[in-house]
């Protein structure tokens, strides 16, 4: 299959981004090659987002996929991913575009990289309303003698993969609303090669409503992010022991579960607190006092951390 073949799914997960849509769609719409498809899911939007898209649907290449229940992000873009069949799929988030020559580079180093499972690529950090503020700051090439886990960070949109990896995987695990990347990033390297492109081939938007941008947000994607690192050491069978800070970042998730009222990982209280002091005795009190919150049904204003924001996928 040559670039003049190949197709690139793009993949969205849509809640309540109407406002930003138009602009989305239009940067593939502009893309200097048209080999894309692109697979909008709407995960249970209240807003106008469906007469957003409506009408670019009559280009054949955009499609509109609507859930009748609030899944979270992770399991909206399993379904987009899995909705396609085209060998490339690309992860975009509904609030933030494509530079012009995004789908051809993309295309160039698939070909050019037949041993690279994913690539990741630099990006524009752009602001609320879209305008270049500087390159992303945080984004770097891998080193080969760390463990993904420890520079997982560095890895940023773009994200593109090869269906075929993807469908080596498990496939993304629905249960985590939030760190999907994490996730995505994690079994891909198990089945091949991850690629850093240095372009920037992503504009990224922040803004106060992006569901990973530091505050309550930020701590709700930590806790599903470690949740990603714990079931991908267990998939490669490493004994925890081994892991640098293992013991304290475990003990964090089950505080933090604990003092949010929400158990990220579906376990009892009483386990999450035995596990939080077996794991660090010096959250003793700490947990012992969320803990004992919950018991007696006195929530904390921790515990609004995730009830507040969990829909907000």
């Amino acid at each position: 299959m040559t670039s003049a073949d190949a197709i690139i799914d793009v993949a969205v997960a849509n809640y309540n981004n109407g406002r930003y849509l138009k602009e989305l769609i239009e940067s593939l719409i502009n893309q200097s090659c048209s080999n894309w498809k692109l697979i909008i899911v709407d995960d249970a939007s209240t807003d106008n987002s469906k007469d957003v898209v409506a009408p670019f649907l009559v280009d054949e290449r955009i499609s509109w996929i609507e859930s009748t229940t609030n899944n979270g992000a992770t399991a909206t873009f399993k379904t987009a991913i899995e909705a396609g069949n085209s060998p490339y799929i690309a992860l975009l988030g509904a609030d933030d575009t494509l530079p012009a020559n995004c789908i051809e580079r993309l295309l160039f180093h698939f070909q050019e990289s037949p041993s690279i499972s994913m690539f990741y690529t630099e990006a524009n950090q752009c602001d609320s309303s879209m305008n270049y503020v500087q390159p992303w700051p945080w984004t770097k090439p891998l080193d080969p003698k760390r463990e993904v886990f420890d520079q997982v960070n560095s890895i940023f949109n773009l994200i593109a993969f090869r269906r075929v990896a993807y469908s080596k995987t498990p496939g993304l695990n629905e249960s985590l609303r939030r760190a999907m990347d994490h996730d995505l990033i994690y079994k891909l390297e198990e089945v091949g090669e991850i690629g850093f492109i240095r372009e920037p081939l992503y504009n990224y938007r922040v803004h106060e409503g992006g569901i990973s941008q530091g505050g309550k947000n930020g701590q709700i994607a930590y806790q599903y992010a470690l949740l990603a690192k714990f079931d991908a050491l267990k998939r490669r069978q490493i004994p925890t022991h081994q892991v640098v800070g293992y013991k304290d970042q475990y003990s964090i998730f089950h505080l933090r579960s604990l003092q949010h009222g929400y158990s990220y990982s579906s376990t009892s209280w009483l386990k999450h607190w035995v596990d939080c002091i077996k794991s660090n005795p010096q959250n003793f009190l700490a947990a012992s006092k969320a803990y004992l919150r919950i018991i007696l049904n006195k929530p904390s204003k921790l515990n609004e951390i995730h009830i507040s924001n969990l829909e907000k996928s």
